[in-house]
C-alpha cells in the first residue's frame, strides 16, 4: 500500500488548474525531416479561433498556451505564424529555428510569454522578428547555431539592439547557455521594464574582469549567474538587486569590501541594502568573513550549503533583522552552529548531511536566553541521528513541520509540541515499531512519511487522533 488515508480514507485528488486553456499543436514530420519554412498554422489558428469563441466576449482571462515545440519546424520562421488574440503563450522550443522573420508575431496581439528556447539562433538573430507591445517574457536558452564550435576563438558577439526595437512591458529575459558580450548596450531603451535577468551556463570567466556586473540596468531586481566560471566578482554597485543567484561558482571567501589575505577567488558583496535573497550554493565557500552581511540589513533568504565552510562568526548575522531561510546544509566541516544564537527569527533551517557526529549535542547547546524561537519548518536529512535534539526542539513552539528522514532513529523521546506538527517524515530510518513514538498526539498531521523502516505494520489505534483528511505515505 503506498498512499493510505487515515479514518475517512479519502481518495487523493490530483487537482488540473483551469485558469487557462492549454492547446498543444502536433504535426506529422515531412520524409526529409525538416520543414523549409512555415508560414501560417492553419490548424493551430482554426483551434485558437474555436476557443475564442467560446470565450465571452467581455472576458479578459481566456488565455491560450499554444504548444509548437519538437515540431521539425525551421530553418526560418517568415510572413505571420499565426493569427489570434487569444494565444498568451506560445511555445516553440526543440525545432530548428535558424531564422525569424520580422513581424511574425505581430497577429497574436496579446502574446506574453514567448519561448524559442534549444534551435539555432544566432545571437544577432535572436531579435529579428521586432517590438511587441505586449510580451513579458521571453526564453532564448541554448540556442547554438549549425555552425557553433566550442573551441572557437571568436569574441562573443552582442545582442544587436537597433533604435526601433522596443519591448516596452518586458519583465524576463533568459540567455541561459548563450555566449553574448555584456556590453548591455542600449538594453534600457530596448528593455525598459526588464525585472529578471538569467545568464546562467554562460562562462563569464573572461568578463569578470571587466565591469560588466555595474552595467546591469537599474530596473533588473532578479540576477540568475548559476554556473558562470565566476572566481572573481565585486557586486558592490548593485543596490538594485533584491534576488542574486551566484549558485555553482568558485569563491572560495566571501567578504564585505577589503579583505587583507587578498584571495584568488572571492565574492565582494559590499553595502547592497536592497538585497533580500542570495544564492552561494555549491560555491567552494570555505570562508565568510565576520563583517560580510553588516550592510544587509534586509536579508530574508540565504543558501549557503553545498560548500566546505568551517566557521560562521557568532555576530555574522547581527544586524540582519529579518532572516527568514537559512541552508546551510552539506557543510562537512561546519562544527559549530553557535551563531544561531541571535537568529531566533528563522522561520526555515536546513541542516542536511552536515557529517557532525555530534549534531544533536550542538544544537542542544543553543542558549536563546529569553528570545522566543519562531521557526516553522526543520530539515535534518541524512546526518546519522540515532538520538534527536529534544532540548532544541522543545523550544520550538511554532514548529509546523519537519523532515528527520535517511537516519538511525529508533525512538523519539518526550515532544512537548509534538501536536502541533503539520508534516513529519521520517522515512528510511530504523524503526521497528512505531508504538513508541508520539504519534498519538499527532492532532494536527497533514502528511506522515513513514516508509522505509523495518516496522512492517502500524496500530491504525495509534492513528486515532490524526486528522480525517492525513495522508500517510508508506513508500
Amino acid at each position: 500500500m503506498s498512499n493510505l488515508k487515515v479514518n475517512s480514507l479519502l481518495a487523493l485528488l490530483l487537482i488540473i488548474p483551469l485558469g487557462s486553456i492549454q492547446v498543444q499543436a502536433r504535426t506529422a514530420f515531412t520524409s526529409t525531416n525538416k520543414v523549409a519554412s512555415i508560414e501560417r498554422s492553419d490548424d493551430a489558428t482554426s483551434c485558437a479561433k474555436k476557443v475564442g469563441e467560446s470565450c465571452s466576449s467581455s472576458s479578459s482571462s481566456c488565455g491560450v498556451s499554444l504548444d509548437l515545440s519538437d515540431m521539425n519546424l525551421g530553418p526560418v520562421l517568415d510572413k505571420r505564424l499565426l493569427n489570434s488574440p487569444f494565444v498568451e503563450k506560445l511555445f516553440l522550443r526543440r525545432n530548428h529555428i535558424e531564422k525569424v522573420g520580422p513581424g511574425i508575431f505581430d497577429d497574436l496581439t496579446n502574446l506574453k510569454v514567448l519561448d524559442l528556447s534549444h534551435n539555432r539562433l544566432r545571437v544577432e538573430d535572436m531579435l529579428s522578428f521586432g517590438s511587441h507591445s505586449r510580451l513579458e517574457t521571453l526564453i532564448l536558452d541554448y540556442n547554438e547555431p549549425s555552425n557553433y564550435s566550442a573551441t572557437s576563438s571568436i569574441a562573443a558577439p552582442s545582442l544587436d539592439l537597433p533604435e526601433h526595437l522596443v519591448l516596452p512591458n518586458l519583465k524576463n529575459l533568459s540567455l541561459r547557455g548563450i555566449s553574448v558580450d555584456l556590453s548591455f548596450k542600449n538594453w534600457s531603451r530596448s528593455f525598459p521594464r526588464l525585472e529578471k535577468l538569467d545568464l546562467s551556463d554562460v562562462s563569464l570567466e573572461h568578463a569578470q574582469r571587466t565591469d560588466f556586473i555595474g552595467k546591469v540596468q537599474q530596473s533588473v531586481k532578479t540576477l540568475i549567474l548559476q554556473n558562470a566560471s565566476l572566481y572573481q566578482l565585486n557586486v558592490t554597485r548593485l543596490n538594485h538587486i533584491v534576488d542574486l543567484d551566484l549558485s555553482d561558482n568558485y569563491f572560495t571567501d566571501v567578504f564585505y569590501f577589503s579583505d587583507e589575505r587578498k584571495p584568488e577567488s572571492f565574492l565582494r558583496l559590499g553595502s547592497l541594502k536592497g538585497l533580500k535573497k542570495l544564492n552561494l550554493s555549491n560555491c567552494r565557500i570555505s570562508r565568510v568573513d565576520k563583517d560580510t552581511f553588516r550592510e544587509v540589513n534586509n536579508f530574508e533568504d540565504l543558501d549557503l550549503s553545498n560548500n566546505d565552510i568551517r566557521h560562521l562568526d557568532d555576530h555574522l548575522f547581527s544586524q540582519v533583522f529579518a532572516m527568514r531561510n537559512l541552508n546551510l546544509s552539506n557543510n562537512p566541516s561546519l562544527l559549530q552552529l553557535s551563531f544561531l544564537n541571535k537568529m531566533s527569527s528563522l522561520y526555515v533551517l536546513a541542516l542536511d548531511s552536515m557529517s557532525n557526529q555530534n549534531l544533536a549535542k550542538t544544537l542542544d547547546a543553543l542558549d536563546f536566553v529569553s528570545a522566543e524561537m519562531q521557526l516553522r519548518v526543520f530539515f535534518l536529512r541524512n546526518n546519522s541521528l540515532t538520538t534527536l535534539p529534544m532540548t532544541y526542539l522543545n523550544r520550538l513552539s511554532y514548529l509546523s513541520q519537519i523532515d528527520l528522514s535517511d537516519n538511525k532513529l529508533t525512538q523519539f523521546e518526550h515532544w512537548m509540541s509534538f501536536s502541533g506538527l503539520k508534516r513529519l517524515n521520517i522515512r528510511n530510518n530504523l524503526f521497528a515499531t512505531f508504538n513508541n513514538t508520539p504519534l498519538l498526539y499527532g492532532r494536527s498531521l497533514q502528511e506522515l512519511h513513514l516508509g522505509n523502516n523495518p516496522a512492517k505494520e502500524i496500530d491504525l489505534s495509534i492513528l486515532s487522533s490524526l486528522p480525517s483528511a492525513s495522508t500517510l505515505s508508506w513508500e
